[in-house]
């Protein structure tokens, strides 16, 4: 496999394990401080689907990084998509990274035939 896919099949993995992370933060905050959510269905609602959208977020990455190694052609074009998502966010150095790994002209031969 190509150095620079590799590159950005661990920038991929770093974005999902955060991704999941967040989501489970915010499964225990919203179910281990129910004195501050009392009273206040609503946040805690937001609270539990913003952790399950988190969740399967990065679970979809994982399933993107899944078939990147797979060559498959969609994974190249969703992979190219989600980098270019991070770059105008807090993840900019994954988007970079990822982007410059699956727009090489390489890695590029082995997706486009």
């Amino acid at each position: 496999m190509n150095q620079k896919l590799n590159k950005t099949i661990i920038v991929l993995h770093i974005s999902a394990v955060i991704y999941l992370l967040v989501g489970i933060m915010l499964l225990i905050f919203s179910f281990f401080l129910p004195s501050v959510l009392d009273g206040e269905p609503f946040f805690k609602t937001t609270f539990v689907l913003s952790a399950v959208l988190s969740i399967a977020f990065g679970i979809f990455v994982e399933i993107v990084i899944k078939s990147l190694k797979k060559h498959k052609f969609w994974a190249w074009i969703t992979g190219i998509i989600i980098c270019g998502l991070y770059i105008p966010s807090i993840f900019i150095i994954l988007g970079i990274i990822g982007l410059v790994g699956l727009l090489n002209k390489d890695v590029r031969t082995d997706f486009v035939k």
